[in-house]
């Protein structure tokens, strides 16, 4: 689907734990039988400390380490990262029941399985929110709001809070 929203420098999350970011987007023609086709592809950076494995881990542990988690169902898939300017991030999720699926070797490197974005509904989102605003009793909150304000003000102006308040001090 649209990458449009994920930039360079976007966080790649896991369990909500920032374990990389996004180095590249590209678009890469590739044929499949006699239809063309374009796939987009998201070059990712991960750090090895983030996924669970010592900062001082090897690149081969790394790639053992995600073999692993990818064969247990981990799946990368674009979510929103702030609803109202359409930011992207990356999401590596766990998806116990995903189809069997592996690390791909790529060109030049390792391709990761994916599932589809988490984004679809972000306009319906989005509407939902502003329409949820827009149905707050805000008129009645400004009115209770001043209702409170002139009883304070009432006190605070009567004669029993005016004798009162010198001896305070």
């Amino acid at each position: 689907g649209s990458v449009g929203g994920l930039v360079v420098g976007a966080d790649v999350r896991f369990r909500g734990i920032k374990v990389g970011e996004v180095t590249a987007l590209n678009m890469i023609a590739t044929e499949e039988g006699k239809r063309r086709k374009v796939r987009l592809r998201a070059g990712l950076a991960l750090r090895p400390g983030g996924l669970g494995l010592g900062q001082d881990a090897t690149v081969d542990e790394a790639m053992t380490l995600l073999k692993d988690y990818v064969a247990q169902g981990l799946r990368a898939r674009l979510t929103s990262a702030n609803i109202l300017t359409g930011e992207l991030i990356v999401e590596l999720i766990e998806l116990p029941d995903a189809a069997p699926a592996g690390i791909v070797a790529g060109d030049p490197l390792p391709v990761l399985p994916s599932v589809e974005a988490n984004v679809s509904d972000f306009n319906a989102t989005a509407e939902g929110v502003f329409e949820r605003i827009n149905a707050l009793p805000v008129e009645d909150l400004i009115n209770s709001a001043i209702a409170v304000l002139d009883g304070v003000n009432a006190v605070v102006k009567s004669e029993g809070a005016n004798s009162v308040l010198p001896e305070l001090t």
